[in-house]
């Protein structure tokens, strides 16, 4: 199935991850390396050569039912951790313009692997749809991000995000610690080799790894009494994918010594995309929440039967930005609002707050489907704009303050300095019914 060729196994290991074997009807992303010390050599070839060169053999197979795209960093500048670039965006492979790309990589910089693999993620839109990132790299961060804590924060909120890492010719003990973790807290596989057993080996384990079906519950027969396994997961909408970043509870209805029913909690996740719980068979709440939006079910648990349950939200994304101006760029230190317009008793229409974001650059809400009032807020200028959310579907909004900035100081006199512990008002002339 596969060739052997002589070069080293990490980079081989690339051949494999963006093949059609691994990535079949798949979108995916190949994060690659492009700091100085790709310029070091292994049996007197630069690494960034020989990525180059298997890179560009690999390509021209591409299965052409899926979509790829490209990002790199550290090609541009020395010594600045924002150097990253997509060079190729997600979508079905034109090889000679990915090739070009590669080919005119010019390595300098430093290594921001971990904020790579972010901006990748966000590009596969991984909270909503399944997306795999390939990182190739032969160094560890260097740019003061944590890639443990950001490999759990992408799987925690990821639908089903997976991240392959590549250690090419790594041997820094600190480097292939953060590499393998970025891997394993993701759910994708860390493997690195250096001679032609080690390539063999790496090769099966990919496929391996990467192939292998999602585990079903297992199911135990037991007394009717035994606990048995359930699992449970949650979607967008009928027919959608789970969803990362859900916490799962389930609850159990008793009566207290009134007769009032109450809800009692049996167990909980972390934010997930899929619980395990062992539970004894009965009646029970399972309980989701992601986002601003709830959902729950009555289930009977019977005995001896596993079960794998799936509760839906009804619900979709909603991201919003704000500018200044037509034309202008999103602005940050923005609040964001979503509002829902109700009629109270008495006929009259309010507003209740539905969700709402901190001072950002971008709202992003997951709230169940339907209309509301999407509001933003910086400093004195406010505006709004009513919006539908379609569940299962994402929605991207861009809110138009139409205002500008006013910076004032105050001197003592002619030609002197500004003046601290001055107030200062901006005040608006009116006229009144008179």
């Amino acid at each position: 199935m596969f060739n052997r060729i002589s070069v080293p196994a990490a980079v081989v290991l690339l051949l494999l991850l963006i093949s059609p074997f691994a990535l079949a009807q798949e979108k995916a992303i190949l994060v690659l390396d492009a700091s100085g010390s790709m310029w070091g050599q292994i049996d007197g070839k630069a690494k960034i050569t020989i990525a180059r060169d298997v890179i560009a053999g690999v390509v021209k197979d591409w299965n052409k039912e899926n979509d790829i795209g490209l990002i790199t960093y550290g090609h541009r500048s020395k010594g600045d951790c924002k150097d990253i670039e997509q060079l190729i965006p997600v979508g079905k492979l034109d090889v000679d313009a990915f090739n070009k790309a590669v080919s005119a990589l010019n390595p300098k910089g430093k290594t921001p692997l971990t904020e790579a693999v972010r901006i990748a993620a966000k590009e596969l839109k991984y909270t909503e749809d399944k997306a795999t990132v390939i990182l190739v790299s032969d160094g560890k961060e260097t740019c003061d991000a944590d890639p443990c804590a950001v490999a759990k924060e992408l799987d925690k909120l990821g639908v089903d995000f997976t991240t392959h890492v590549i250690g090419f010719d790594v041997s820094d003990k600190e480097g292939i610690g953060q590499l393998k973790c970025l891997a394993e807290n993701t759910g994708g596989v860390y493997l690195t080799a250096k001679d032609a057993g080690g390539l063999k080996e790496a090769l099966v384990t990919a496929v391996e790894k990467v192939e292998e079906p999602e585990p079903e519950p297992v199911i135990t027969k037991v007394d009717p009494g035994a606990p048995v396994n359930v699992r449970v997961q949650a979607l967008a909408a009928e027919g959608g994918k789970p969803l990362g970043g859900t916490w799962f509870g389930v609850y159990r209805q008793e009566q207290d010594q009134t007769g009032k029913i109450k809800r009692v909690k049996v167990t909980n996740s972390g934010y997930t995309s899929e619980a395990q719980f062992t539970i004894k068979p009965g009646e029970y709440i399972f309980y989701a929440e992601r986002g601003a939006s709830k959902t729950e079910q009555l289930i009977k648990i019977e005995a001896g039967k596993g079960s794998s349950i799936v509760l839906v939200f009804n619900s979709g994304w909603l991201r919003s930005t704000a500018i200044a101006a037509a034309g202008g760029k999103p602005l940050g230190g923005t609040w964001f609002g979503v509002y829902k317009e109700v009629t109270d008793e008495t006929g009259r229409s309010k507003r209740i707050k539905h969700t709402n974001s901190g001072y950002t650059t971008e709202g992003d809400f997951f709230v169940p489907a339907g209309d509301y009032i999407l509001y933003a807020e910086r400093g004195a200028s406010k505006t709004e704009i009513p919006v539908t959310v379609e569940a299962g579907k994402g929605k991207d909004e861009q809110l138009v303050f139409n205002s500008g900035w006013l910076r004032s100081t105050a001197i003592a006199a002619v030609g002197g300095k500004p003046l601290g512990g001055t107030w200062f008002g901006v005040y608006k002339e009116v006229t009144d019914e008179t």
